[in-house]
C-alpha cells in the first residue's frame, strides 16, 4: 500500500468515508441550530407598562432591534401583558392589539409605524338615508293659453318623464340629487 504520491500523503477509503459522514452530522446539526434560533420566544409580564420597557426586554431576549419615531411612543397606550413562551410574532400582536401602532419585521428589526387609516364605505349611510323625492306639476298650453293633452315632460338630463293626460295636467316624482 503507497501512502504518499508525489509527496503528498493518499487518504484511504476509510478517511474519506469518515469525513463524509462528520460532513453531514455537521451539516445537520447546524441545520438544527439554525430552527432553533428562529424560533424565538418571549416572556413578559406587567401591569401599565409603557411600551419601550416592554420593546427593551423583548430586545434583551431576543436580540431583536426596535426601529420607531418617538413621537409615536408618546401617542401609545400603556400595556398590561402576561407573556410565557410565546413567540415573537405572538407577543407583538398582543402588544400592539389596542395601539394605534402596528408593527413590521425584516430579519431582526421590527419597525414600528402608525396603523393605516380604515376608510370606512360610506355608500351604506348614503343608501340608508332617503334621497327626496320633488314632486313636478305643470300645464302645458299653447300660444292662445289652451291646455294641450298628450304633450310628453321630461326632466333635462334624466329618464324621468311623464305625459299630459285628458285633464291637460302632468304630474311625476323626481329624485333630487343636489
Amino acid at each position: 500500500m503507497q501512502l504518499f504520491i508525489y509527496g503528498r500523503p493518499r487518504l484511504t477509503h476509510q478517511i474519506w468515508l469518515a469525513m463524509r459522514i462528520t460532513f453531514v452530522l455537521l451539516t445537520a446539526s447546524f441545520l438544527q441550530v439554525s430552527a432553533a434560533g428562529n424560533s424565538q420566544t418571549v416572556n413578559f409580564s406587567g401591569k401599565g407598562v409603557p411600551l419601550k420597557k416592554v420593546f427593551t426586554a423583548i430586545k434583551n431576549q431576543t436580540g431583536i432591534v426596535f426601529f420607531y419615531d418617538v413621537s409615536l411612543l408618546r401617542e401609545s397606550k400603556p400595556v398590561t401583558l402576561e407573556l410565557k413562551n410565546v413567540s415573537v410574532e405572538t407577543a407583538l400582536n398582543e402588544i400592539f392589539k389596542d395601539q394605534s401602532l402596528t408593527w413590521i419585521m425584516e430579519n431582526k428589526t421590527i419597525t414600528v409605524i402608525k396603523k393605516p387609516v380604515q376608510i370606512i364605505e360610506t355608500t351604506a349611510a348614503i343608501i340608508s338615508e332617503p334621497i327626496p323625492l320633488i314632486d313636478v306639476r305643470g300645464r302645458i298650453v299653447n300660444e292662445k293659453g289652451e291646455p294641450v293633452a298628450g304633450v310628453t315632460v321630461t326632466v333635462k338630463g334624466s329618464k324621468v318623464g311623464t305625459s299630459t293626460g285628458d285633464k291637460k295636467c302632468y304630474s311625476c316624482f323626481y329624485k333630487c340629487k343636489h
